[in-house]
């Protein structure tokens, strides 16, 4: 049940923030609002932090299944702490640092987050983009899984049917997002 959660939080919460992440830093640091830079950090340290929980969850599901017991410190360096949101939030700065490739770019983006650059129609037309996306949604329901749900050992450790129902269930929507290429909401 566990592999079950975490491809599940794999596919329809790290992949779709991600894709948000990208459109915000592909445009450019010129055109990003002071709302789209904000939106553009929360979904890259939500998706490290699940990242990181997904990739737990995986390795203990597939230990599990093959009968091997996962380390718990193995299994300990993959939990994100949810108290850990500035690391987050600097492992996000080192990210966009990555992908941008330019340490003025990301320089801008964290300075979008405090000063809203000057108002232009490419900067209007970015927000708009952003905060029409179907992963804005992706976005509130995000943190809500990070801070508020249960971490997976602690869920799957009383059995009941309904948490095995709800396992399957969660990972055969991933499943089928995954066959047929669609962005989860």
């Amino acid at each position: 049940m566990r592999l079950c959660l975490g491809v599940a939080k794999w596919v329809l919460l790290v992949v779709p923030l991600w894709r948000f992440a990208m459109v915000v830093l592909e445009n450019g640091p010129q055109n990003v609002s002071c709302g789209a830079a904000w939106a553009c950090v929360l979904a890259l340290s939500l998706c490290l932090g699940l990242l990181f929980s997904s990739a737990g969850d995986v390795s203990a599901g597939i230990g599990a299944w093959l009968g091997i017991p996962t380390p718990p410190l193995f299994e300990k360096a993959l939990t994100v702490k949810r108290k850990s949101l500035l690391v987050l939030f600097v492992a996000a700065s080192v990210v966009m640092l990555v992908v941008t490739r330019s340490p003025a770019d990301v320089a801008l983006h964290l300075k979008a987050l405090i000063l809203p650059p000057v108002r232009s129609y490419a900067v209007s037309f970015q927000e708009v983009r952003v905060w029409t996306d179907l992963h804005i949604l992706t976005l509130i329901a995000a943190p809500a899984v990070f801070f508020l749900a249960p971490p997976s050992a602690d869920f799957l450790r009383v059995w009941k049917p309904w948490k095995a129902f709800w396992c399957l269930g969660v990972f055969v929507l991933a499943v089928v997002m995954l066959w047929t290429q669609i962005s989860p909401i």
